[in-house]
């Protein structure tokens, strides 16, 4: 099948064809006008009669005559004057070719010039152009793979550098610093005295290697050593002097461990001196919390930054089986990539993540926040799906403690409103004996009626969900799953789907 290609008047090589077409055809008509001169030169040397070229007549029409034929050509040959654009520096061909041949010419350089064009490529369906794409994707991932593995050695070589500040030779880089990434001793210790979370690397030993925000390079004696620092906690600025006075010195006070998204950080609490009236005073709660942190205990020995809660909270969200004793496991690796140590305790962060949802909901509630409910079908609820899950059960002794939760009531429902529901189903509606089954199916798990069992606290769950994914309410099984547990979780929806829909008719 034939290509088509789109002409385009910016196009260089279709300026280029034009050029070339202008110049055929300015050939074209120097050619006819040497032919012309040279027949009436033969017809003034009373040579040969001259041949009337048909050019002339083309477009002229019959001509009229006293006996209606054809009427003698003259000798005198007029031609039209032709407009051309070109320059006066074409040459005229010396030869003239006949018109096969010219044709011939032609075409070459046409094909040439079609061929010098890039050209469309067909349409592809939009799954064969997905595959198309992962394969050419491939294909270049697999091209640049030796190139890329060839940089990530480069990367690991250390060099010369110089001081971003002073030109000096340089002993540590600083990632977090881009692009003034290299500092020598005395910099690093004025930069970053004001930056303790930022991860640096020593070079003094000829690579890379993490250092601590505690540790620091001093030269002495032409050899470079490492030195122990104090590293202050960064705050807003909590001025608390009666005197109201300016020249503040920030002292390193009590230590505090702060863990963030890169792990695990043993820095001290700012402690504020006036130097006017010589009044000393920390941060409280109020201004650790203003600053982006959340206590992991009420002396505030130990603090979370809110962006690695609200991480952990959305992780929560998007993988509910991720445990906190995994994401421990994952601070503590970046506390080594970072040269730094310490163990995260993984009770302590779930306690202190449990008390800022709890916070974080008492806040959405006082901004009039809907939990629990769907966009797409608020105001007017569709469909509402709910069945049981008997593999969440809890056993009679536990460790749990006896602590009340802090959602009581908000997702799953309390037991008291459903053990109350409960007795007023069944002694609006006659229990039927027998097995439970819906004709020959042999499937048992849910009955009208059921006992507790005998060393288990809570037997499963039910769970009622909107259809487009959106949790709805909740509520314990202690008794089994029963035919009565569903009928709480129905609100103002139009349609209702259980699995044994045909045994929740008579509950209506």
């Amino acid at each position: 099948m034939a290509t088509r290609h789109i002409l385009d008047s910016q196009d260089p090589h279709y300026q280029e064809g034009r050029r070339m077409a202008l110049e055929l055809k300015h050939d074209h008509v120097l050619a006819e006008a040497r032919r012309a001169a040279l027949e009436r030169k033969r017809a003034g040397s009373g040579g040969d009669p001259p041949r009337t070229s048909k050019r002339v007549f083309v477009g002229r029409g019959k001509p009229r005559g006293r006996r209606g034929g054809r009427r003698q050509a003259s000798a005198t040959v007029t031609y039209p004057p032709v407009e051309c654009s070109l320059s006066s520096s074409v040459e005229v061909p010396s030869e003239i070719l006949n018109p096969q041949e010219e044709f011939e010419k032609n075409m070459e350089r046409l094909s040439n010039i079609l061929a010098s064009c890039p050209s469309a490529e067909p349409q592809r369906s939009s799954a064969s152009s997905w595959s198309f794409r992962q394969q050419k994707a491939s294909e270049r991932w697999k091209e640049a793979r030796p190139y890329h593995l060839q940089c990530l050695i480069a990367k690991e070589a250390v060099g010369y550098p110089s001081c971003c500040l002073c030109h000096e030779p340089a002993v540590i880089r600083c990632r977090e610093c881009l692009p003034e990434d290299w500092f020598c001793g005395d910099c690093d210790v004025l930069h970053h005295k004001k930056q303790p979370l930022h991860n640096r690397e020593s070079v003094i030993h000829g690579f890379f290697e993490a250092i601590p925000p505690t540790s620091c390079i001093i030269k002495g004696d032409g050899v470079y050593c490492t030195h122990e620092q104090a590293c202050i906690l960064p705050t807003v600025k909590v001025p608390d002097c009666s005197c109201k006075g300016t020249n503040l010195t920030v002292l390193p006070g009590k230590p505090v461990i702060l863990i963030a998204i890169n792990g695990r950080f043993d820095l001290h609490q700012p402690l504020y001196e006036c130097q006017t009236c010589q009044q000393q005073w920390t941060p409280d709660s109020k201004d650790l919390l203003r600053s982006g942190y959340w206590p992991a205990s009420v002396s505030n020995s130990m603090l979370y930054t809110l962006d690695l809660l609200s991480s952990f909270q959305e992780l929560k969200v998007i993988a509910p089986g991720f445990s906190r004793q995994a994401f421990a496991k994952l601070l503590e690796h970046r506390t080594k990539c970072g040269g730094r140590s310490g163990h995260i305790n993984s009770d302590a962060l779930q306690r202190s993540f449990l008390e800022f949802s709890y916070a974080s909901f008492e806040e959405d509630q006082l901004c009039c926040s809907a939990p629990f409910t769907c966009p797409a079908c608020t105001p007017e609820m569709l469909a509402v799906s709910a069945d049981g899950n008997r593999k969440l059960y809890r056993f009679q002794r536990n460790t749990s403690s006896d602590d009340p939760g802090f959602f009581e009531g908000l997702f799953v429902a309390e037991y008291s409103a459903v053990s109350t529901f409960v007795d007023t189903i069944q002694k609006a509606v006659r229990n039927t004996q027998g097995r439970g089954t819906c004709g020959d199916s042999q499937w048992t798990a849910a009955r009208e009626t059921s006992r507790r069992a005998s060393k288990l606290d809570e037997e499963g769950m039910e769970v009622a969900v909107f259809h487009h994914g959106f949790l709805l309410k909740a509520l314990n099984m202690y008794t089994g799953e029963i035919f009565a547990y569903p009928c709480i979780f129905r609100r103002s929806s139009k349609f209702f789907a259980m699995d044994v829909a045909c045994k929740y008719w008579p509950y209506l």
